[in-house]
């Protein structure tokens, strides 16, 4: 169009001279004609690039807005729908999205009134619903005389006061996801530019929505993993606690699925205990306080989830009557799901998290659910392992000091055959530490009274307590006394709660507020005690009495083999002084004898017999 003028321009000055005035009066109108052809072509010209500049205007602010909120997609939207009623020369422009069979607005520009929040049903008796179905734009130049072809739309459009409107599928790889309207309240058709606008304009709605979700799916993706690489590594720093790991569970899991609450539970097989809540407000935390433990049934979501081993998902809490009266539809929630943790295919809890909104949660959001129970499974197993190994372990440590000591104790035996002190003092030492008490102590019965003999690692003043007591004859009122009086353990957890237990007798001094007293047995009769003594009151295992049996076994052992010991020697001094008495009855027969055969030999002579009664005195002197 450029060209055209200035060529026009240059022709007309060099031939009017060579021209006649008849041809000349011909000639210019020509000229003013193909001039304002010129003109109005320059200036349509002129029109169509402006309206492409404001076209690419409208476009880059488009796209700048969905570079600057790559996560928001309402700033998007409104953009594009001010540029379309802009552009298009529209009184207003709307943008719906199909949610369901429903249409919502989710952006409106423009003076013709659309009520906040409104949604319409995807139907063919609207314009916009049609265009989504059909998935093509529907343009209709008055719609109030549509009666039959749209009648609801008709009705709308004499209700609000327009008649011209266009309608243009959002479409996504070919799916309708919404549309995008355009409205002009006298009738006034869209031209076929307007409506290919639209379509481009439908098109960047498209990809402000197509990156909001990819965005968000890839944040989310993102979260989650986060959130499950930040549960991984609480189950890996807490081996022995699950509670950090359920706290962190309902926090992830409200936070990753829209929820506003959360709770874990934990089922032992008889009840359903709370293990974790995450945002649970005061009136729902005191109505699960006052319902929990409570046995699992159908009545409630988390018990459902648990009898039925399977997601229980109430989108309509308040409407439910499955759940009526429940604390979860008590606590004024919208809607629940409940999750449960399985091991083996056996339930052994389960996750709940409630929302505000009579809402459905997404395949999405049950699926994360799922790899938190599992996450819950894998916490609760680990930490059984754990402490089943700890147990091992510790049982194993048990066995090994316990088979020391009794090691220690024959040593000590074998290296003290006539001596049981430092017997009693090595099983007194072991019974406090193996046992883990405060001190211990082991006394003798001679039939009569009780005597201390060892006493370990008791306090100055228990220590003079103790010596006071002893000896003293056997009761009830004592440990060690009614052991001998019952011949059988006595185990008492705490002396003030014991109706028998004299504590004038033994007063109330730290070292003693549990005890456990094992008797010594020689042949079923008791002959002495051992006691463990406790500063606070509460019982002994069984393994540790036990172990105290056994430390009464070896005492038994220790006592009769320095009894035998002594027996022993004294029998063989009894042998040795007999065998010196018959020595010397044989030696003075010996000397009798040899005298008689002297006197025998000299029946004459006096003289030999009286010199071997002197050799023979001599030799008695001698020895």
């Amino acid at each position: 169009m450029g060209r055209g003028p200035k060529t026009t321009k240059g022709k007309a000055k060099p031939a009017v001279p060579r021209t006649s005035p008849g041809l000349q009066a011909t000639t210019v109108p020509d000229l003013e004609k193909r001039l304002a052809e010129a003109r109005e072509r320059e200036a349509e010209a002129s029109k169509r690039e402006a309206e492409a500049r404001e076209q690419q205007t409208a476009t880059a602010e488009i796209l700048r807005v969905i570079s600057r909120s790559p996560t928001d997609l309402q700033p998007m939207l409104d953009a594009v729908a001010k540029s379309a009623a802009k552009l298009c020369a529209s009184y207003d422009a709307s943008i719906l999205r199909l949610d369901g069979e429903i249409l919502r607005l989710v952006a409106h520009h423009g003076p013709l009134p659309v009520p906040p929040g409104f949604v319409m049903p995807a139907i063919r008796g609207l314009v916009g619903g049609r265009a989504v179905l059909d998935r093509q734009p529907i343009h209709v130049a008055d719609l109030q005389l549509q009666t039959e072809e749209f009648p609801e739309g008709s009705a709308i459009a004499r209700e609000h006061g327009f008649h011209t409107l266009l309608s243009v599928p959002l479409l996504r790889e070919g799916v309708a996801i919404g549309l995008i309207a355009l409205r002009r309240i006298e009738v006034q058709p869209f031209t076929e530019t307007q409506i290919a606008l639209l379509q481009t304009f439908a098109d960047q709605a498209v990809m402000a929505v197509e990156n909001v979700r990819l965005f968000n799916e890839t944040k989310q993706a993102l979260d989650r993993q986060t959130a499950t690489s930040e549960i991984l590594r609480v189950i890996s720093t807490s081996p022995t606690d699950l509670q950090p790991v359920f706290d962190a569970i309902a926090r992830h899991a409200v936070a990753l699925c829209g929820g506003v609450g959360g709770i874990v539970v934990r089922y032992d097989g008889t009840v359903m205990r709370l293990a974790a809540y995450h945002n649970v407000s005061t009136k729902s935390r005191e109505l699960h306080e006052t319902e929990y433990p409570r046995a699992p049934d159908r009545t409630v979501p988390l018990g459902a989830a648990i009898v039925d081993r399977t997601i229980v998902h109430v989108p309509n809490l308040p409407a439910s009557t499955r759940f009526a009266g429940s604390p979860a539809q008590r606590s004024g929630r919208g809607s629940m799901i409940a999750v449960p943790l399985l091991r083996h295919g056996e339930a052994i809890g389960a996750i709940g998290i409630t929302r505000d909104k009579t809402q459905g949660f997404s395949d999405r959001d049950i699926e994360l659910l799922q790899t938190f129970a599992d996450q819950a499974v894998i916490a609760i197993e680990n930490v059984r392992l754990f402490k089943e190994l700890q147990e091992r372990n510790r049982d194993l440590t048990e066995a090994l000091e316990q088979q020391t000591a009794t090691s220690e104790i024959l040593r000590v035996i074998s290296r003290s055959p006539t001596d049981v002190q430092p017997v009693f003092d090595a099983i007194a030492e072991a019974a406090m530490r193996l046992c883990g008490a405060h001190s211990s102590l082991v006394t003798t019965f001679d039939g009569v009274l009780l005597h201390l003999v060892a006493q370990a690692d008791i306090s100055p003043e228990g220590r003079a307590v103790v010596r006071d007591v002893y000896p003293r004859q056997p009761s009830r009122g004592s440990a060690s006394g009614r052991t001998i009086v019952t011949r059988a353990v006595v185990h008492i957890p705490d002396v003030i709660a014991d109706p028998e237990y004299d504590v004038q007798v033994v007063p109330r001094v730290r070292d003693f507020r549990s005890i456990l007293a094992v008797p010594m047995l020689r042949d079923g009769v008791p002959i002495g005690t051992i006691n463990a003594h406790k500063a606070q009151p509460g019982p002994f295992t069984d393994k540790q009495v036990a172990l105290l049996e056994t430390f009464a076994d070896q005492a038994v052992i220790a006592i009769e083999n320095v009894r035998l010991f002594k027996e022993l020697e004294a029998r063989n001094r009894e042998l040795t002084q007999a065998h010196a008495q018959v020595s010397e009855a044989l030696e003075q027969q010996t000397a009798t004898a040899q005298i008689l055969r002297v006197i025998s030999s000299s029946p004459t002579s006096l003289q030999p017999v009286l010199d071997a009664i002197a050799q023979t005195c001599s030799l008695r002197a001698h020895h």
